[in-house]
């Protein structure tokens, strides 16, 4: 099973670029938590906290794309490196604006700064994936890895989070400035990112990876899914809080984490029947009847920690799926635009469900229940839309009518685009 994790990892000049992807993925798993945590604990108000966690995703969210598109124009390294700096420095100018008592606006308007300027390794990594690594097995696999990190990072980030807090909210945030400009940095100078020349040097930016019907269609998917993670996100700590006992949402989303690593490194490692696209759909409707139990079963700790083991799984199959699925569907010259579009939509759903359970998740248990079935009702909604749609994820020649293990064609078959 583990054979083609070690083939990548042989991958000349690969290795280093996930490594700093990795150690880039932390700072994005520490920025929010610790920007929360510092305002907060300096007096502001739980609205002014949450109206510049607000900022620092939109900023996350448009500093991806535009990074992306910078880096099909300019190549990697110096969009990454100069990213870093600029987030070290409006990170240190947002503790010394919060500590001197600063208006609420510019503490949100650096926020935005820092999440905008975190750099983009992760999606700078899976674009030098596509080009270093030619077998599309491999690839998948590698994808993969890259999918598992972020998780990793995602857990790894909190907790060094709680760290630091013993030397103060401020500490935190100078560390996660610190990282961001060391891990651009890296990045940069990786001998295989130096080597990586621009797709394309079009005089003027614009938004090339939508003017595909594939990219359109996982584009929706992938807010879709975020949109789900948002949801649970309010649903998980609400629970939780209905039962008396907090730890318990700490407990539930170790379980979800650890079933999205579980099922990455088992996908990856064993061959499948179903087509990418066949099992993006797969994918979804596993993630909404995982919704659909956890709101059944709320009663239950036992069943409810079974739940999200399957909504993690299922989870990680519909990332790593989605990654995919884009090389077969994005223009070549904006490959790691298209990549950051769909993090972007992902972000962007993230928000919006964030939104929305908060609105549902009131009146305890009942609530938490609705957000639940509203949450797999909406999924499956994505996975009738990426039906609906299947035409548009084949690859150009049309060759997808089975695949192996993670990706490889093995037989053939028409794809109608729309």
């Amino acid at each position: 099973m583990l054979s083609s994790y070690r083939q990548v990892l042989r991958i000349p000049g690969l290795l280093p670029p996930l490594l700093a992807s990795f150690a880039g993925s932390l700072p994005i798993g520490m920025l929010g938590l610790s920007v929360l945590l510092l305002v907060r604990l300096h007096g502001q108000s739980f609205g002014a906290a949450g109206m510049i966690a607000g900022a620092l995703s939109l900023g996350s969210g448009a500093g991806l794309v535009a990074q992306g598109a910078w880096m099909d124009r300019r190549g990697p390294s110096l969009v990454l490196a100069a990213a870093g700096l600029a987030c070290a420095a409006s990170l240190a100018a947002l503790v010394a604006v919060v500590a001197g008592g600063g208006p609420a606006w510019l503490t949100a308007a650096l926020a935005f700064a820092g999440g905008a300027s975190v750099p983009g390794t992760p999606t700078a990594a899976r674009a030098l994936s596509a080009e270093l690594v030619a077998d599309q097995r491999l690839r998948v696999t590698a994808y993969a890895m890259l999918a598992m990190a972020s998780t990793c990072a995602a857990i790894l980030g909190p907790l060094l989070v709680s760290v630091l807090l013993a030397r103060g909210a401020a500490a935190a945030v100078l560390v996660t400035a610190v990282l961001a400009a060391a891990t651009g940095a890296a990045y940069a100078l990786a001998p295989a990112s130096r080597r990586q020349v621009p797709r394309v040097r079009a005089p003027r930016w614009r938004l090339r990876s939508l003017a595909t019907p594939g990219m359109r269609t996982l584009t929706v998917a992938s807010a879709a899914n975020g949109a789900v993670l948002g949801m649970l996100g309010v649903a998980v700590p609400a629970l939780a809080l209905a039962r008396h006992t907090p730890a318990l949402a700490g407990e539930l989303s170790a379980i979800a984490a650890a079933g999205d690593l579980a099922a990455g490194v088992i996908y990856c490692g064993r061959s499948w029947s179903l087509p990418l696209r066949a099992r993006l759909v797969a994918a979804l409707l596993a993630l909404a009847a995982s919704c659909a139990v956890l709101g059944a079963v709320l009663s239950e700790i036992t069943a409810a920690a079974v739940g999200m083991a399957v909504f993690g799984a299922a989870e990680a199959v519909t990332g790593i799926t989605v990654t995919a699925l884009i090389q077969h569907v994005a223009p070549h010259d904006a490959r790691t635009e298209s990549y950051a579009i769909i993090i972007s939509a992902a972000l962007a759903g993230t928000a919006a469900g964030n939104l929305a359970g908060g609105a549902l998740a009131g009146g305890g248990i009942a609530g938490v229940r609705l957000v639940f079935l509203a949450a797999a009702s909406g999924t499956v909604a994505a996975a009738t839309w990426a039906a609906s749609r299947q035409g548009t994820l084949s690859p150009p020649d049309g060759t997808f009518a089975g695949t192996s293990a993670t990706g490889t064609t093995t037989g053939r078959g028409a794809g109608m685009k729309s």
